[in-house]
């Protein structure tokens, strides 16, 4: 709930304390990998990730989070590679499709940007979801000019 109202610092706080009482306590671990990526402090957040699955073992969840900073760091390998490992761990999860179709897109490649988007719609039961998908791959033009 701290972090929907927007009070980070709160809620850093909070989650620091937890880890002052048990550094291994992974909901506070996940937590401030999260929020880091709230602050757009991308790094920090994959470095907070890291930690969390040393204690964990690879989580579909914290890969696909790490991909997520990758991308916003516009580190494409990096974020394909983390993607990727996401998937084969958790194959049916549609969001990891998602980001994968954009940093396809964001590297410019929009046909295996259109193929990743196309295998989330397959797996997706949700309407709305589904709309903005296909306006996705509607507006990937064979024409268009992606410039790298």
């Amino acid at each position: 709930a701290l972090m929907m109202q927007g009070k980070l610092d709160t809620a850093e706080k909070y989650f620091l304390n937890c880890l002052n009482i048990n550094k291994n306590y992974k909901p506070a671990l996940f937590n401030l990998a999260l929020l880091k990526q709230k602050q757009m402090r991308w790094k920090e957040s994959i470095n907070r990730f890291n930690s969390y699955m040393q204690i964990t073992g690879p989580s579909p969840s914290a890969l696909k989070q790490i991909g997520f900073n990758y991308l916003n760091l516009n580190d494409w390998n990096n974020a394909m590679a983390f993607f990727q490992k996401s998937l084969k761990m958790l194959p049916t999860d549609a969001t990891t499709f998602i980001l994968l179709g954009d940093t396809f897109l964001a590297q410019g490649n929009p046909k295996k940007a259109q193929e990743k988007y196309r295998a989330a719609l397959n797996l997706n039961k949700d309407h709305k979801l589904e709309k903005i998908l296909q306006t996705k791959i509607k507006n990937i033009l064979p024409e268009k000019n992606y410039n790298k």
